[in-house]
């Protein structure tokens, strides 16, 4: 019936018993103690080791006592719940061991699967990377985890301590793909970045904990720029390995000159402060994107000192493994709670949000402060960075365009300073309203301090550069009325001379010397004009009889006399209105760097090297025909142009012919040729090709047959000569050759076939009588090539053969002598130079 007939409790062993018992049905009644709970009933088939209490009611069945029997078949099992679970944690340097710092992974998807491989439950990690599986009954589970996408499992089964281990994890391969990654072979295998491979003895470093006898050391030698060595490793696309290096801290030295900054494929991996001079394991998680994949290892970015951290037992092997892995099957007994099954997770750090700066050099030809159309870029002009303290953060020079840029820059505070090369000056700073077209720097090259954000790329930061500019030229008397120079004419000496600028207002006031000459230097660009004043007049012919200027009696010559328009040997001064004593030029423009001796004609046109074996020239006396090389329109014999090569051309005028200097690239100054020729570039790329829009109108006269006038088939496009681009910028890099041409602003042009030729200003050697005739004085060695003078003043420079008056053999190649041997020979040379 179900009523309570007896009541006991279970002994020490669990054992208990009803006695004197009348015959009857009875049944059993266990009740569980608090935590604990009955198994199930009647499993296993033998009645006298199985439970025999219904798991809900707490009840047997019923059971029929006879006279005298004992039943002790009646058992009732009892269990208490199990838990499993522990951490899922972030293995930040990939060693498979929690280390202490080592944060968990918060929402990693962890699951529960019984015996059979059953998923039973599911669950995530907590915001410590905790989990847990509770109330479970005894039995055998795993674990499943997860890995998030991007990350991987970090090594299994790692040390002795299962508490603080990885229980799931990646194979490793056995073969280390690193050539000579302990060292002991010295540098083999590896290759300098921007500095030597240095290895030594792990005791010359003072480390402890070397595989071998050497280590190596990353060694900055001051540079101040990036150094450290690399390894190019076979790899294949797609594949993940483990890297694994020893890393530590040079013995007495401080830690932060010993940052190591891993860098794989080009992003860096990790950057490691190594904590003490014990050489100490980390481990990465890397991927190949190619056949081939470059490791290196560099100093930190900024680092200006002489020692580095000390490097060994450089290991890559590779790395398999599921992102979803089961631990092994455990059991869990009655009431146990297992808290030691792990997962250790690793993340390739994500690169960092940088930031950068930069723009662009510039010359500004004009002085207004704005980047003007046809405007170039200089290039190799040296950039710093600074931080909000003034120290120098990188360094980096300008390209051929005169753009430059900082990268992979922290967030924070910076300004930019460019460093003027000798000669150039700073523009002025932050003209007009466009901040993207204007200059940033102060007079001392130094922009203002700015906030870079991530992934800020702020291009805005130009610095305009010019160099001073220089006017003169002569008077004379013109005896012969004529309006220009001739060799009947003779120096007019003591005449002030005043510059002013396009206001009227004076600049500076000289005198013409005993020759008539005079000059105006180191000016800014801009607008001025000539004042000229005959009152202190004192002119002298030949016979050394002295003249004097008579207020009645001698007028200014006709300005601009003729029809030749040879503007550098005419008179450029009109007479005041007010005053016949006085007189006036015309306002001009000077431009950066220029030096306007009356705006000579140059003769220094492009010329490029078309048959791939350098550029040849023809000594003047060996010329066989003239060109109007002084633009006036007269021929003169000249310096010229081997027919192998071929001069770069403009038909202005379409009469399918190069008629003069003008239709050939050249200019006033030192990079005006190449400046005309930027004036091409459209696109702003610093190449002339077919991507700009008046490519097609330059040509290439190629003199076969050296007569100096254009024939039949002589006028190419660039394409028919084989030419596809033009680079823009060029180096100065003075030298005359063997036939007394001067070879100066040096550029390259780039063949259809990929192939790069010499594309070069050269100044054509002329007679001293075509140059006097032209108004143009001889001038010295150390004026053309150097103190601010246009290469112009070659003008009428007759060189004899070097070999004739060199008091040593010149080096160099192809009879080309160098500048400091062209200054070397000046005392030897310069009578020749002014006799010829």
């Amino acid at each position: 019936s179900g009523n309570v007939v007896g009541t006991t409790t279970t002994g020490a062993d669990g054992s208990y018993l009803f006695n004197n018992l009348a015959p009857g049905d009875y049944s059993a009644q266990v009740v569980a103690p608090t935590g604990y709970f009955l198994s199930g009933k009647d499993l296993g088939g033998n009645d006298a080791t199985d439970s025999d209490f219904d798991p809900l009611t707490g009840k047997t069945g019923v059971v029929n006592l006879s006279a005298g029997e004992s039943d002790l078949s009646v058992d009732a099992g009892l269990y208490q719940k199990a838990s499993i679970g522990d951490r899922v944690w972030s293995d930040s340097n990939g060693n498979g061991i929690q280390d202490t710092g080592e944060a968990g992974v918060a929402g990693a998807t962890v699951k529960l699967l019984d015996a059979s491989g059953n998923v039973i439950a599911t669950t995530q990690t907590d915001a410590n990377g905790n989990y847990i599986f509770k109330d479970l009954m005894p039995g055998t589970y795993s674990v499943q985890f997860t890995a998030p996408a991007g990350c991987s499992f970090t090594l299994k089964d790692v040390g002795s301590n299962d508490g603080t281990d990885s229980d799931v994890g990646a194979v490793l391969g056995t073969t280390n793909l690193i050539v000579n990654g302990s060292f002991e072979s010295g540098t083999t295998g590896w290759r300098g970045l921007g500095d030597t491979v240095e290895v030594s003895t792990a005791s010359s470093f003072g480390v402890s904990g070397a595989t071998g006898s050497y280590t190596a050391e990353l060694d900055a030698n001051k540079t101040g720029t990036v150094t450290g060595f690399y390894q190019d490793v076979a790899t294949v696309a797609g594949q993940s390995y483990q890297l694994s290096v020893d890393l530590a801290q040079r013995s007495g030295t401080a830690a932060s000159t010993n940052t190591v900054e891993i860098w794989w494929e080009g992003v860096k991996v990790a950057t490691v402060d190594p904590a003490s001079t014990a050489l100490t394991k980390y481990s990465f998680t890397v991927t190949a994107a190619d056949a081939s994949s470059r490791l290196e290892f560099r100093e930190q970015a900024g680092d200006d000192d002489s020692v580095g951290g000390i490097i060994d037992n450089v290991r890559l092997v590779t790395r398999s493994g599921a992102s979803v892995q089961n631990t092994i099957q455990t059991t869990l007994e009655s009431g146990e709670n297992d808290m030691s099954w792990d997962a250790g997770i690793y993340c390739p750090p994500a690169p960092p949000v940088t930031a950068s700066i930069g723009d662009r050099v510039w010359e500004d030809l004009n002085y207004n402060g704005i980047q003007d159309d046809g405007e170039a870029g200089i290039a190799g002009v040296t950039v710093k960075l600074l931080n909000s303290a003034g120290s120098v953060v990188a360094t980096t020079t300008t390209n051929s365009s005169g753009n430059y840029l900082f990268g992979d820059l922290a967030v924070g505070d910076y300004k930019v300073q460019v460093v003027a090369p000798s000669g150039y000056y700073y523009t002025k700073q932050d003209q007009g309203s466009s901040d993207t077209a204007d200059s940033d720097v102060n007079s001392s090259g130094l922009t203002s301090l700015t906030t870079l954000t991530a992934g800020e790329a702020d291009l805005s930061w130009d610095a305009g550069l010019y160099r001073k500019a220089s006017v003169g030229d002569r008077v004379w008397m013109d005896a012969t009325h004529n309006g220009y120079q001739d060799s009947s004419d003779v120096a007019a000496r003591n005449v002030v001379v005043k510059l002013l600028d396009a206001s009227g207002n004076v600049v500076a006031t000289t005198t013409s010397d005993a020759n008539g000459n005079y000059k105006f230097t180191n000016l800014d660009p801009g607008q001025y004009k000539l004042f000229f004043d005959m009152k202190t007049l004192d002119w002298y012919a030949t016979s050394g009889v002295h003249y004097y200027y008579d207020p009645n009696g001698n007028y200014w010559t006709t300005k601009d006399y003729g029809s030749n328009g040879n503007d550098a040997i005419d008179n450029d001064v009109a007479v005041s209105a007010t005053n016949a004593t006085q007189g006036y030029t015309d306002v001009f423009t000077l431009v950066s760097g220029q030096y306007d001796n009356t705006r000579d004609a140059g003769i220094c046109p492009i010329a490029i090297d078309l048959d791939g074996n350098g550029i040849h020239t023809i000594a003047r006396e060996n010329s066989s025909g003239s060109f109007d090389l002084l633009g006036n329109g007269t021929g003169i014999k000249s310096g010229w142009l081997s027919g192998g090569d071929g001069f770069l051309a403009l038909d202005t005028n379409g009469n399918g012919r190069i008629d003069d200097i003008h239709e050939l690239f050249g200019g006033n100054g030192v990079g005006q040729g190449f400046a005309k020729l930027a004036s091409f570039d459209s696109n702003g790329d610093g190449l002339v090709d077919s991507q700009d829009a008046r490519f097609a109108e330059l040509k290439v006269w190629r003199d076969a047959n050296g007569n100096q006038q254009t024939d039949e088939g002589e006028l190419l496009s660039l394409s028919d000569a084989g030419l596809a681009s033009l680079k823009v910028s060029y180096v100065a890099l003075p030298a005359i050759d063997e036939q007394g041409n001067l070879h100066l602003e040096r550029s390259s042009a780039t063949l259809a076939n990929g192939d790069s030729v010499d594309m070069t200003d050269v100044y054509f050697n002329v007679s001293a009588e075509d140059a006097a005739a032209a108004g143009v004085a001889l001038p010295d060695m150390a004026s053309l090539l150097g103190n601010d003078q246009s290469v112009d003043c070659i003008l009428g420079q007759a060189i004899p053969p070097l070999a004739a008056t060199a008091t040593a053999p010149l080096a160099g190649e192809g009879g080309l002598a160098t500048l400091t041997q062209l200054l070397n020979l000046y005392d030897d040379q310069q009578p020749l130079l002014m006799a010829a």
